[in-house]
Protein backbone atom coordinates (compact mmCIF):
# COMPACT_ATOMS: atom_id res chain seq x y z
CA UNK A 1 0.00 0.00 0.00
CA UNK A 2 1.54 3.34 -1.00
CA UNK A 3 1.89 6.31 1.30
CA UNK A 4 -1.28 8.39 1.76
CA UNK A 5 -1.55 11.34 -0.62
CA UNK A 6 -3.44 14.54 -0.01
CA UNK A 7 -3.23 17.77 -1.99
CA UNK A 8 -3.53 20.99 0.00
CA UNK A 9 -4.85 24.38 -1.13
CA UNK A 10 -3.75 27.53 0.69
CA UNK A 11 -3.16 31.23 0.21
CA UNK A 12 0.20 32.92 0.56
CA UNK A 13 0.55 34.59 3.97
CA UNK A 14 -2.01 32.34 5.70
CA UNK A 15 -1.48 30.04 8.65
CA UNK A 16 -2.51 26.57 7.54
CA UNK A 17 -3.25 23.59 9.82
CA UNK A 18 -4.30 20.10 8.72
CA UNK A 19 -4.94 16.78 10.47
CA UNK A 20 -2.96 13.61 9.88
CA UNK A 21 -3.48 9.96 10.80
CA UNK A 22 -0.16 8.13 11.14
CA UNK A 23 -0.33 4.78 9.39
CA UNK A 24 2.43 2.55 8.07
CA UNK A 25 2.46 1.03 4.57
CA UNK A 26 0.18 -1.80 5.73
CA UNK A 27 -2.33 0.74 7.12
CA UNK A 28 -1.51 -0.07 10.77
CA UNK A 29 -1.85 2.88 13.15
CA UNK A 30 1.52 4.16 14.37
CA UNK A 31 1.58 4.85 18.11
CA UNK A 32 3.30 8.24 18.30
CA UNK A 33 4.64 7.80 21.84
CA UNK A 34 8.37 8.60 21.68
CA UNK A 35 8.18 9.54 17.98
CA UNK A 36 9.39 12.64 16.19
CA UNK A 37 7.16 14.18 13.51
CA UNK A 38 8.50 16.34 10.70
CA UNK A 39 7.04 18.00 7.63
CA UNK A 40 8.91 19.77 4.86
CA UNK A 41 7.78 21.87 1.90
CA UNK A 42 10.12 22.04 -1.09
CA UNK A 43 10.24 23.81 -4.44
CA UNK A 44 10.92 20.48 -6.22
CA UNK A 45 10.96 16.83 -5.23
CA UNK A 46 14.35 16.03 -3.73
CA UNK A 47 15.18 19.73 -3.32
CA UNK A 48 16.04 21.68 -0.20
CA UNK A 49 13.29 22.51 2.27
CA UNK A 50 11.74 25.95 1.82
CA UNK A 51 10.18 25.65 5.27
CA UNK A 52 9.00 23.11 7.80
CA UNK A 53 5.78 22.63 9.69
CA UNK A 54 5.23 22.21 13.40
CA UNK A 55 3.34 19.23 14.77
CA UNK A 56 0.90 18.86 17.64
CA UNK A 57 -0.01 15.35 18.77
CA UNK A 58 -3.74 14.93 19.39
CA UNK A 59 -3.65 11.28 20.52
CA UNK A 60 -0.36 9.36 20.53
CA UNK A 61 -1.95 5.86 20.86
CA UNK A 62 -4.44 6.63 18.05
CA UNK A 63 -1.73 8.12 15.79
CA UNK A 64 -3.46 11.47 15.28
CA UNK A 65 -1.74 14.84 15.03
CA UNK A 66 -1.85 18.17 13.23
CA UNK A 67 0.73 19.97 11.11
CA UNK A 68 0.80 23.77 10.99
CA UNK A 69 2.56 25.92 8.41
CA UNK A 70 3.12 29.39 9.86
CA UNK A 71 1.91 32.54 8.11
CA UNK A 72 5.48 33.89 8.09
CA UNK A 73 6.62 30.78 6.18
CA UNK A 74 3.93 30.95 3.50
CA UNK A 75 4.30 34.76 3.22
CA UNK A 76 8.00 34.34 2.36
CA UNK A 77 7.12 32.46 -0.85
CA UNK A 78 7.00 34.29 -4.20
CA UNK A 79 3.78 36.20 -4.89
CA UNK A 80 2.72 33.98 -7.77
CA UNK A 81 0.83 30.70 -8.02
CA UNK A 82 3.00 27.79 -6.91
CA UNK A 83 2.73 24.00 -6.80
CA UNK A 84 5.05 22.72 -4.09
CA UNK A 85 5.64 19.13 -2.94
CA UNK A 86 5.41 18.37 0.77
CA UNK A 87 5.73 15.33 2.98
CA UNK A 88 5.08 14.31 6.58
CA UNK A 89 7.35 11.77 8.26
CA UNK A 90 7.24 9.95 11.58
CA UNK A 91 10.50 8.74 13.13
CA UNK A 92 10.26 6.19 15.93
CA UNK A 93 12.56 6.15 18.93
CA UNK A 94 14.36 3.23 17.24
CA UNK A 95 15.06 5.40 14.17
CA UNK A 96 12.51 3.87 11.78
CA UNK A 97 11.33 6.60 9.38
CA UNK A 98 7.90 6.32 7.75
CA UNK A 99 6.43 8.83 5.32
CA UNK A 100 2.79 8.94 6.41
CA UNK A 101 1.51 11.62 4.03
CA UNK A 102 2.68 13.46 0.92
CA UNK A 103 1.22 15.51 -1.88
CA UNK A 104 1.24 18.89 -3.54
CA UNK A 105 0.48 22.29 -2.08
CA UNK A 106 -1.39 24.54 -4.48
CA UNK A 107 -0.41 28.00 -3.31
CA UNK A 108 -2.43 31.04 -4.37
CA UNK A 109 -0.97 34.53 -4.21
CA UNK A 110 -2.47 36.90 -1.67
CA UNK A 111 -5.65 38.49 -2.93
CA UNK A 112 -5.21 41.74 -1.02
CA UNK A 113 -2.30 44.17 -1.56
Amino acid sequence: MPVARQNLFLSRGDTFTFSVLAQDYQQNIINLTGCTISSTVKRTHGGTALFTGTSTVISAPLGTFTITYAAASTAALPDSPQILPYDVQVTTGAGLVTTVLSGSIYLSPETLP
